[in-house]
């Protein structure tokens, strides 16, 4: 746990999610890269990156707001708050999910003599599904390309919408967990398969039990439980390490190899629950050793760029690499992989950090400092009305008014 209170095990977790991503990603930089590494995919699924981050989001998102919509709901003030909650959640995601967008769109008009950024018809059809947030709909009709990784994005946008009326409708603690398990339930032993029928098309790209396991960890957290489950013999690093990379091991093996069962998803999710359980302690738990603390914490806060930025690398360096061999009379050849990897990784890494600096941060402080603004109005008119209260911040704090 850092000194600002943030999490570093979490980052640390989000930074290996956006690590599976890459690697599952990978093969679209080269057809040589494409033949070694699709035959690993029948032991290993790294896309599972992406449920590892809904658990992520379901946990922290939980933390940081629970305590403040319940507090303003007893007040009767809910909607202002959540219209606050939405205004920062939108400064947070979309400038920088639409920002990449576009920078694909003029890349599809101006270097694309390989083809690789699609066409500008596909790319308006693209972006119009991201921007009406309907992305994981739009992937299952073949809509999303060249923008294919919007679609856990939309899903992860869609639960922000829906969070709030949730807290809303569900106010109890015990019936909140019980409905976080039945939608589990429900959803544990259907077929969810993103390569299946339209059925199981839809029921893949609408998973939200990692959403729902990240909500149950943090009231796990709230608990007498939490501290009498607390795996404090994970203290010894050598343990701490051999659990974490068990459960690591089983987050990409359980989707690949029981592919064909139908809770493989379920399966999916419990274990990411597990990963985010033994990093919210915040104790060392994840891994034990802090030698890789430094570059994880930056991959961990960069990972949403990231996330928007590599696909549209991996195109430009193929457009690139393509552009100059056939310049420089050269084959293209298995000696060339090398090279794209290189240049595709300093470029993720230098867009990344701009794009963390310039629009992630500054925008983000942006709408927190709106949403501010609002909610302060909204309290002084109170305030005038019914005397001072205790004002909730966003990470569910209290702090006198």
């Amino acid at each position: 746990m850092r000194n600002d209170g943030k999490n570093c095990e979490i980052e640390q977790l989000r930074a290996i999610s956006i690590c599976l991503v890459l690697v599952a990603h990978v093969i679209m930089l080269s057809p040589f890269i494409y033949e070694r590494v699709v035959p690993l995919f029948q032991y290993a699924s790294f896309g599972v990156g992406v449920d590892l981050f809904f658990c992520i989001s379901g946990y922290v998102v939980a933390k940081s707001y629970c305590d403040y919509f319940d507090r303003y709901r007893t007040r009767a003030q809910f909607w202002p708050a959540t219209r606050a909650f939405w205004l920062r959640r939108a400064y947070r995601l979309l400038p920088s999910a639409w920002l990449w967008v576009v920078i694909g769109l003029v890349c599809a008009i101006f270097f694309n003599r390989t083809g690789v950024f699609m066409d500008v018809e596909q790319n308006l059809k693209s972006a119009l599904a991201i921007f009406s947030l309907t992305a994981n709909i739009a992937h299952m009709y073949g809509w999303l390309a060249p923008n294919n990784v919007y679609w856990s994005l939309s899903l992860e946008e869609q639960f922000y919408l829906l969070l709030p009326l949730f807290l809303l409708l569900i106010t109890g603690r015990r019936a909140r967990i019980m409905a976080l398990l039945l939608v589990i339930a429900v959803q544990f032993s259907l077929a969810r398969n993103p390569f299946g029928d339209l059925t199981a098309q839809y029921l893949a790209s609408f998973r939200i039990d990692g959403f729902a396991w990240g909500i149950l960890v943090f009231m796990l957290s709230r608990s007498a439980w939490y501290l009498r489950l607390e795996p404090r013999f994970l203290l010894r690093k050598p343990l701490a390490l051999a659990a974490t990379l068990l459960l690591l091991y089983l987050l990409v093996a359980v989707p690949a190899q029981l592919f064909a069962w139908s809770i493989s998803m379920g399966l999916l999710a419990m274990i990411a629950a597990a990963l985010v359980w033994l990093a919210s302690y915040g104790k060392g738990y994840l891994f034990g050793y802090q030698g890789l603390t430094e570059p994880m914490q930056w991959l961990g806060a960069r990972s949403y760029g990231i996330y928007l930025i590599h696909l549209p690398v991996f195109k430009f360096t193929h457009e690139a690499a393509t552009r100059y061999l056939q310049a420089s009379g050269q084959a293209y050849s298995l000696a060339v992989v090398p090279f794209l990897l290189l240049f595709a990784g300093v470029l993720i890494v230098l867009l990344a950090e701009l794009n963390f600096r310039y629009v992630e941060e500054p925008l983000r402080r942006l709408g927190s400092e709106r949403a501010k603004r609002k909610l302060a109005a909204l309290e002084a008119s109170d305030n005038a009305e019914n005397g001072p209260f205790v004002r909730p911040c966003h990470d569910g704090q209290r702090t006198a008014s």
